[in-house]
């Protein structure tokens, strides 16, 4: 829903809702059919993931989603699940990994940005800024990840986490080989996101459920549903939004008690990508920002504020500030009913 707005508001520092029955069909003219997006296709396909010794530990579903827009991940490891949302923005110029997991703690989301070094091989990396000391560096979570599509047509993934005011130095590889389709697996269940320090991803709940989209003079937009994904413990909220003409985004929102605020991951089928996070305010609206470059400002922000006005109504209010956040101006309100 939010990136279907992005493509024309960073697109013409406006949103002319008028112009959104003109947005072309992603298919077959989808811009993410070649170039940089199709950069991580090596990791796509069906795998069975091995340990250093070995030992098949895990199963990896990678599939391509939104036109090509997207790559998809879901894992499976002893009975738990995680998935992961990866996108090339030409906005930036960076790839992007938005990872929910309903693993146990202390397995939470993470977010990483990187690129294809010169090498073939693909890192990414994030830092995750610890609630209790958001200034601290020695309590940041630091994550870094590689793939390397090795002559056999295996994949390695090796990753590092460091939490240095805890002494936490972890890393390790992981081996992906080529296996048939696994079957589907029923997730446990399991309390991860109903109980304890990740239970504020109920707060998330009222978003839950299917919607059409307006402008706020009333000019229909497009549907979107949003419903829990069953295999992650409750962790992950995930939207479908789509439009008559084909235009489509999927948005992940969640709750990461590392940092104790929500976030939001949008991936689009016109190769757009938005993260922002936020808290609830005072009024009990969900407040969400980020940056998103914007010609002539660097330091752009985009900033929604999502409001449950009744059980069937949600209003989104977009702003965009183009001077790093010091003042904002109102783009346009969505009115989401049900």
């Amino acid at each position: 829903m939010p990136t279907l707005i992005l493509a024309l508001l960073f697109a013409t520092s406006a949103i002319p809702m008028m112009g959104l029955g003109d947005l072309r069909r992603a298919v077959p003219q989808s811009p993410c059919a070649s170039g940089p997006s199709r950069q991580f296709d090596f990791w796509v396909g069906d795998w069975a993931v091995y340990n250093k010794f070995g030992v098949a530990v895990a199963e990896n579903d990678i599939t391509v989603e939104l036109d090509g827009c997207a790559v998809e991940e879901h894992y499976t490891f002893r009975g738990t699940h995680g998935r992961s949302l990866n996108a090339w923005d030409a906005a930036t110029g960076a790839w992007h990994q938005t990872w929910v997991t309903g693993a146990p703690p202390p397995a939470y989301p993470l977010r990483m940005s990187g690129g294809l070094r010169p090498d073939g091989v693909m890192a990414m990396s994030g830092v995750r800024h610890s609630w209790d000391a958001p200034d601290d560096p020695a309590a940041d979570w630091r994550d870094a990840y590689t793939w390397t599509a090795e002559p056999d047509a295996s994949v390695v993934q090796a990753f590092t986490l460091d939490i240095d005011r805890f002494n936490v130095h972890s890393a390790g590889a992981l081996t992906y080989l080529h296996t048939a389709p696994p079957p589907p697996v029923d997730a446990p269940p399991v309390a991860k996101c109903i109980t304890g320090n990740s239970s504020d991803t109920r707060r998330l709940d009222f978003t839950l459920g299917n919607w059409s989209v307006q402008a706020s003079n009333g000019l229909p937009l497009a549907s979107t549903s949003i419903a829990l994904d069953p295999a992650l413990s409750s962790c992950l909220l995930e939207e479908t939004f789509v439009t008559p003409q084909g235009y489509r985004a999927t948005g992940w929102l969640y709750y990461d008690p590392v940092e104790d605020r929500f976030f939001r991951t949008i991936a689009d089928s016109e190769g757009g990508w938005l993260e922002v996070g936020g808290r609830f305010d005072a009024t009990g609206a969900l407040v969400l920002e980020g940056a998103r470059p914007v010609p002539g400002a660097d330091d752009a922000r985009v900033r929604i504020t999502w409001t449950a006005v009744s059980p069937n109504r949600q209003e989104q209010l977009w702003q965009i500030s183009r001077d790093g956040g010091q003042t904002w101006r109102d783009e346009q309100v969505l009115v989401l009913t049900r």
